[in-house]
């Protein structure tokens, strides 16, 4: 914490490696050193998959009780690792919603719907009281995805800065009749009748849900690439209260930043709630050190929040246009407030 809202710096490996790759090697060798996106690191990943079918790795960690396939010899176990398309999840906070998962896990693949309801096939698992036992199931529309959920999620926290919320995630692993978790949690496997022509429009929409998200994944990958989302960098009562907070506070951050690059634009959102500043970089390489230098920083007495933009989430101004009152007010504050400025002048 510090009181004076001054930048203190959260060394961290990648950086130390970008700022040495800054000398004496050129940009393409610098960009190699930079650690990739969590759009890149998806793309990637997903591609590794789709050339081999090779079963996931097992989490260091595996929970006790929970069925594994550790028998190396068993190429029946090998096979149907490799087709497996369910993770399961342990660790969740008792307060987390099917929407929750749905929005998190769904960065990774297509998630599975129901073919009755047409809803994600997500299971919380419950109490015989009904509350929450903090673990759960995800099916996923490709195997591709277990794999990639698991080493981009495995031990992460859910929610982000919330390092409360980490999690662990596993293949899901079946036996007949139930689903065996750590906690003892099963589900009788009661099969229902799908109607075939229900269940085969089901299947083609997702396919073609699945050749929209790989597009949108490329696209969105290369064209904000170069944009950081800044998020927890002042309050609006805070721009209220001090006028000038609002450019002193963009220069500040540009001056932060391009001790990694050109920042082209630095935009403050004055009116969120959760205080975002984005910042453009001229180079993607740029943008992807500045995510790994401010994330988890401390400013102001706030733990700062720092990711690539993803193309889709809005962060404008959603106030009405001021009235004449309130604008003359605005002007009174500010008339003040310069005055209290000269009156403090020696």
């Amino acid at each position: 914490y510090e009181s004076g809202k001054g930048w203190f710096p959260l060394i961290t490996e990648t950086l130390v490696e970008w700022q040495q790759s800054a000398y004496g090697t050129s940009p393409t060798d610098r960009d190699s050193t930079v650690v990739e996106s969590a759009s890149d690191k998806r793309k990637r990943l997903l591609q590794q998959q789709r050339k081999r079918s090779v079963s996931p790795s097992e989490p260091s960690r595996a929970a006790k009780g929970l069925r594994t396939d550790t028998n190396s010899a068993s190429g029946s176990l090998r096979n149907k690792s490799a087709s497996n398309k369910s993770i399961y999840i342990q660790g969740l906070p008792h307060d987390v919603t099917v929407d929750e998962l749905a929005t998190a896990f769904s960065k990774y693949g297509i998630i599975m719907e129901d073919f009755a309801t047409k809803e994600p096939k997500i299971k919380l698992y419950r109490h015989d009281d009904g509350t929450l036992k903090g673990d759960a199931l995800i099916t996923y529309f490709k195997p591709e995805s277990v794999s990639l959920a698991i080493t981009l999620m495995d031990d992460a926290p859910l929610r982000l800065a919330d390092n409360s919320t980490r999690i662990r995630v596993s293949e899901a692993q079946f036996s007949k009749p139930s689903i065996v978790g750590p906690s003892g949690s099963s589900e009788p496997s009661a099969k229902r009748v799908v109607d075939p022509k229900k269940k085969k429009r089901t299947m083609q929409q997702l396919e073609k849900k699945l050749e929209w998200f790989e597009t949108d994944e490329a696209e969105v990958s290369d064209k904000y690439r170069r944009i950081v989302i800044l998020k927890h960098m002042f309050t609006p009562a805070e721009l209220e209260k001090d006028p000038t907070l609002l450019l002193d506070l963009k220069e500040d951050i540009r001056q932060e930043c391009e001790k990694l690059g050109v920042a082209t634009n630095v935009k403050l959102f004055d009116t969120s709630p959760d205080g975002v500043v984005s910042v453009k970089f001229s180079e993607k390489a740029s943008a992807t050190a500045c995510v790994e230098l401010m994330n988890g920083r401390w400013f102001g007495g706030r733990r700062v929040s720092a990711e690539l933009y993803d193309g889709r989430s809005r962060y404008g101004a959603s106030q009405p246009r001021e009235t004449e009152e309130e604008t003359q007010e605005r002007l009174e504050k500010f008339a003040q407030w310069l005055e209290q400025q000269d009156d403090n002048s020696p």
